[in-house]
């Protein structure tokens, strides 16, 4: 087997497409990377594997997020470790599917001497029927520019809440404005005009949007709200022909579980992530 690393995007850009655009919902993380590395026609790490004629497999990591090896085969874990080690990558973490999570991680950690951190799980759902919630007061609608300010705030909180590492963003507001005006929806539920809990759909790629930013600020919990706000932009998504609708949630979260499966969201598969904690000894 050989491991490519790519420099640019436009040569990583067939294989990636390839290998996650086979299974868009188990590769939903990594086909997020790819949004944004395309956007910027680079990341800080890009490989392909190829068996022969064959390819076997992909990698990517993107923006000092965990790295995403959901399409990275695990008889390959070593290879593409040793090969990113050359290249000089810096890797924060990894996500994706146990198997390849624990294979590459051991297989990076060793490779240059830091500590595998293992922890954050999550648990990737697919639209089937959508279930509209009963008994919600309120309404959803699309948010727009004038929602800047409270789109903003909640998104802060949500990263600070729920994400487990959140590189820093130089300009938040920037990132909002680049999410609303390339193709990213971001979704309301208001009670008498008002917004009280938002959610967000990713660009679509390879037929699949994901949902995000599903969130509810604390004084506003317990009516329903998140539910109704992901049953909104979920049906729109539907709406807009998009065949796959994905979503991750905490796997030690019950409450938020539960929400998603009664709104007709069906489990696939989980993901671990991993981080690599401490000194590296050789880069």
């Amino acid at each position: 087997m050989e491991a490519r690393v790519h420099a640019s995007f436009e040569t990583f850009a067939e294989p990636a497409a390839e290998v996650f655009g086979a299974d868009p919902v188990r590769h939903t993380g990594a086909l997020s990377a790819v949004a944004s590395a395309r956007s910027r026609r680079q990341a800080e790490a890009m490989v392909s594997v190829h068996d022969g004629d064959r390819l076997h497999g992909a990698f990517i990591g993107d923006r000092g997020w965990p790295a995403m090896v959901s399409g990275l085969p695990v008889d390959a874990a070593q290879l593409v470790a040793d090969a990113l080690v050359d290249a000089g990558a810096k890797l924060p973490g990894a996500s994706g599917p146990e198997p390849q999570v624990e294979a590459f991680g051991q297989a990076w950690t060793g490779n240059i001497g830091v500590t595998p951190e293992y922890g954050f799980r999550q648990r990737v759902y697919e639209l089937g029927t959508l279930v509209d919630p009963t008994g919600v007061r309120g309404e959803f609608r699309q948010a727009d520019a004038d929602d800047t300010e409270v789109l903003l705030r909640w998104r802060a909180e949500f990263l600070a809440e729920a994400v487990t590492y959140v590189p820093p963003e130089q300009n938040p507001a920037q990132a909002l404005a680049h999410q609303l005006t390339g193709g990213s929806v971001f979704g309301l539920w208001c009670v008498d005009g008002e917004p009280v809990s938002m959610a967000f759909a990713r660009v679509p790629e390879a037929g699949m949007t994901r949902i995000g930013f599903v969130y509810t600020p604390p004084d506003q919990r317990g009516h329903g709200y998140a539910a109704g706000v992901t049953a909104g932009i979920s049906r729109r998504a539907q709406q807009a022909g998009i065949k796959h609708v994905a979503l991750f949630a905490d796997d030690a979260n019950p409450v938020s579980n539960r929400i998603y499966q009664r709104l007709g969201f069906e489990y696939v598969l989980s993901y671990l992530e991993v981080k690599f904690t401490g000194e590296p000894l050789r880069h």
